[in-house]
């Protein structure tokens, strides 16, 4: 059996060298701040200035979707509760020049105004969601800004479910903060907040992959035109959100397949937003392309294949070494020139076996492997791939211990 599991912090860099390293110098997006990362690896595939805090607008209420969702994961909401929307949500409909949803009636399931939320970006169902959740906005808002700092986010700037101007909310703003104040995140940090929402709320493509979706009556279109189908669409584009105020400018987070790859792209303040009203479109489309020519996924490793040239040691087995073998795909993102990782150069997990050991039991853990370079980021830890025992491995006899312990003294 395992005697030590694998160990709890992960190896932060990668197993092999590259030939050369993918630069982006030959493209330029039309944004100020914009990242491309793929999901699985976190590997950064394309950024422009991605650390820098800046406005992002409704780009804020996936951080919200977030933190709903995680309350019904936890069983404390569910999405068939009735939501009663309060003065403060019902009056932001009445405002003509916010992105919002006419509610006719004053209670509406957590299921509508999360699609409200997602699809047509209404405000007041952020609200009334946060109001839900926390009981108040500002006790939302503490929620949203613990989260982020979970997930290593300590630049950020938050102070409402929405992503409105504070100038908007006015008497209703986060107690203490500016009336000129807005929600800022860096295009890095909204990229991290999708990263985790995909990762633990899958489902919330079936939402944002929507170009139009019924709501009480009414048909509810969804603001980002990259989805297929739509104005400026895109084959693989299923979410996510748009953001736009005076501050923030023209904002999007999407994510999209990509040869194979699930890619997370962010721009905030797209260029010539006051002139072309899809300029955020125009320029995602463009890094998409600019990503589609330049990286690709490789598979290393089959699900099933022995690690080659690696096995493990075992201590009071029959045999003193084990065989293992991967228990899922291995892969690996590569850019033009980059050469892929050989098995031998995997890191394993810290480990200690102990015989007897069952054919399938899972003894240590492979490092998800990566490319190393100067030029090379990733937003997240590597993951662990399970390695499994080839056969089985019996604990050897008192004598055969005996026996091997008296030739490792003689020798």
């Amino acid at each position: 059996m395992m005697k030590r599991w694998a160990i709890l912090f992960f190896v932060a860099l990668a197993c092999s060298g590259i030939g050369n390293t993918v630069l982006a110098a030959d493209f330029q997006v039309g944004a100020e701040h914009a990242i491309v990362v793929e999901a699985d690896s976190g590997r950064v595939l394309y950024e422009k200035d991605a650390k820098t805090p800046d406005a992002i607008a409704s780009l804020t209420k996936l951080v919200t979707a977030y933190l709903v969702l995680d309350k019904v994961k936890s069983g404390q909401l569910h999405l068939s509760d009735q939501v009663n929307l309060s003065d403060y949500a019902l009056e932001l409909t009445t405002d003509s020049s916010l992105s919002n949803v006419a509610f006719d009636e004053k209670s509406y399931s957590v299921q509508d105004l999360l699609t409200a939320t997602l699809v047509a970006s209404s405000n007041s169902a952020a609200i009334a969601l946060a109001e839900q959740v926390a009981g108040s906005e500002p006790n939302f808002v503490t929620q949203m800004r613990d989260q982020l700092s979970r997930w290593g986010i300590d630049s950020a700037k938050i102070f409402n479910a929405s992503g409105l101007p504070n100038e908007v909310l006015k008497d209703h703003r986060y107690p203490g903060s500016a009336l000129e104040e807005e929600n800022a995140l860096s295009a890095q940090d909204v990229a991290v907040v999708v990263l985790h929402l995909l990762e633990d709320f899958p489902e919330v493509l079936d939402i944002t992959k929507q170009a139009e979706v019924a709501f009480a009556g009414t048909t509810l279109k969804s603001f980002n035109r990259l989805l297929p189908g739509m104005a400026n669409g895109r084959t693989g584009v299923d979410g996510l959100k748009t953001g736009t105020t005076e501050m923030a400018g023209h904002c999007l987070a999407v994510t999209s397949i990509e040869n194979g790859m699930r890619v997370i792209t962010v721009i905030l303040n797209a260029d010539g937003s006051d002139q072309n009203q899809d300029t955020r479109f125009e320029q995602a489309n463009r890094l998409l392309d600019y990503v589609d020519r330049t990286y690709h996924r490789r598979k290393i490793l089959k699900k099933g294949r022995l690690v080659s040239q690696r096995l493990l040691p075992v201590q009071d087995g029959q045999a003193k070494e084990l065989p293992v073998f991967v228990a899922e795909d291995v892969t690996v993102i590569l850019g033009r020139g980059e050469r892929v990782p050989k098995p031998e150069q995997f890191r394993i997990s810290d480990f200690s076996l102990l015989a007897p050991i069952a054919k399938g039991e899972v003894v240590a853990y492979l490092t998800s492997p990566r490319i190393a370079g100067q030029a090379v980021r990733y937003v997240k830890k590597p993951e662990y791939i399970p390695l499994k025992a080839s056969q089985s491995l019996k604990k050897a006899s008192d004598l055969q211990l005996w026996w091997r312990g008296l030739l490792e003294k003689i020798h």
